[in-house]
This record gives C-alpha cells, structure tokens and sequence, in this order.
C-alpha cells in the first residue's frame, strides 16, 4: 500500500508540474489570439487610410488641373500629405513591432514546447522506475513469504 500512495503522490506532483504548463500555454494561446484581433483591425484601419489615399489621389489629380488658379490650396494638399506619410511611417513602424512581437512570442511557444516534451519523458523514465521498484517489492515480499513457509515446516533445532 506504501508504493502506491508514493506513485499517486508522484503523479499528483507531476500533475501539478504540467497543470502549470498547459496553463501557461492556454494563456500564451489567448494573447497570441488578441494579438491576431488586433492586427485584423490594424488591416481594417490600414485598408481604410488606404481608401482615404485614393480619394486624396483622386483630389490631386483635379487640384493639378487647376494649379494656376489655386496654388495655395496645393501646397495646403502637400502639406496634408506629407502628414499622412508620417503617420503611414509611423504604423508601419508599429506593424514591423508587433510581427517582431508575434514572432518572439511563437520562438517562445517553441520552446516551451520542448520544455514539455522533456518533461515528459522524464516523467515516462520515473513511471516506468517507480513501476518496476513496485515489481521488484512485489517480488520479494512473495519470496519472503515462501522462506517464511518453508521455516515454519522445519523441525526446530535440538538443544545440545
């Protein structure tokens, strides 16, 4: 009965150990999820600053036709350009960021990975240790039993 409980605490102790993990790698799920939601709604804004760059396009294009008439308004455009390139610059800046950011986090993801599969093993070679220290016990407390047996049959010695 001793072996037992040592095995059921060995795996409950295991258990915890991978509980641990397993929790860890759910939460590493969950923020590289929000991160995927976030991107999806940096494309969606992206997509839309780039629908506002065709439209400002498509104004250029007629201001040139007038430049001679309001060549004020066109640098007034240029300007504004210029101020959406620097916040293009910008989230492009912080694209580049959060790839590096999700790419840092999957290298982890990696290795936590290996760190399992280690884990695992070693957890295998004390199972099958612990498994056969229980046979081995096993076997002795029977062959113990069979001497015993044996020398309750004997005749006991003869005093002298």
């Amino acid at each position: 009965m001793r072996n037992e409980e040592i095995l059921a605490a060995i795996k409950d102790l295991m258990e915890q150990k991978l509980g641990g993990l397993e929790q860890k790698l759910e939460n590493l799920d969950h923020r590289v999820a929000g991160l995927e939601q976030k991107l999806e709604n940096l494309d969606h804004r992206v997509a839309g600053l780039e629908q506002k760059l065709e439209n400002l396009d498509h104004r250029v294009a007629g201001l040139e036709r007038e430049v001679k008439r309001q060549g004020e308004v066109l640098v007034s455009l240029c300007d504004r350009m210029d101020h959406m390139e620097k916040r293009m610059d910008r989230m492009e800046k912080r694209m580049d960021r959060a790839e590096s950011r999700i790419s840092a986090l999957q290298a982890g993801q990696i290795d936590i990975r290996k760190d399992i599969r280690i884990i695992s093993e070693k957890l295998d070679m004390a199972h099958d240790t612990a498994v056969e220290c229980w046979g081995q016990n096993v076997e002795s407390q029977k062959r113990i039993e069979l001497l015993e047996k044996k020398t309750q049959h004997l005749p006991e010695p003869k005093a002298g």
